[in-house]
């Protein structure tokens, strides 16, 4: 193994440390995020619930990062106690009986840790915007209102004159908005795909 060859193995065993540490201290956001999310799309089922299960939680983070990362019931627990023990959290026992004879016991938002979850992504969010903005601290302004009528020609006039740290603001916050416009039709045919197969078995 050559010198390069060394270093690139010696740094990538570093990176799979640090990231591994990343994902540790993420999971409780994770966690935040995925009820809140459910809370906003709350199920249909039986139970109509919006709470989740410890290995439910692990194999939404795992399709969430498209199986990069499946965090162990094991590292979510010790959390799951954590935020039910600081009021964040609820239990909803008996929500679907195991095939062992077990009930499983879900967790959902109580209105304190709805609160909580909002906050701390509005927080996340702002952080991120932050470190994106570098020194100045802060974006700059719309060139125009994102989902304004005005013409691909029209807005091809105030691009050529707008600086690039204003191009690129503008840019990144049209990507957060087509992405969440993706994110409401991947939500859309997922429903319209559970009512058929509701169908197929009634």
């Amino acid at each position: 193994m050559n010198d390069t060859k060394k270093l690139d193995h010696k740094a990538e065993k570093l990176v799979d440390i640090w990231i591994e540490r990343y994902r540790r201290g993420s999971l409780r956001f994770f966690i935040l995020h995925l009820l809140l999310h459910k809370h906003h799309h709350k199920d249909t089922n039986r139970t109509g619930t919006s709470s989740f299960h410890g290995y439910k939680l692990a194999q939404k983070v795992e399709e969430v990062t498209k199986g990069k990362w499946k965090p162990t019931t094991a590292s979510i627990y010790p959390i799951l106690k954590e935020l039910y023990e600081a009021g964040v959290l609820e239990k909803i026992p008996e929500v679907e009986p195991q095939e062992t004879g077990r009930t499983t016991i879900e967790y959902k938002l109580t209105p304190f840790g709805l609160k909580t979850a909002q906050k701390l992504e509005e927080a996340r969010k702002e952080f991120a915007k932050a470190f994106i903005a570098g020194k100045k601290g802060h974006l700059p302004p719309l060139l125009f209102p994102l989902g304004s009528n005005i013409s691909p020609e029209e807005a091809k006039k105030v691009f050529l004159k707008a600086p690039d740290e204003v191009l690129c603001s503008h840019r990144d916050q049209i990507k957060e908005k087509n992405e969440h416009i993706h994110k409401h039709l991947e939500y859309i045919e997922e429903e319209l795909d559970r009512r058929k197969k509701e169908e197929k078995k009634g």
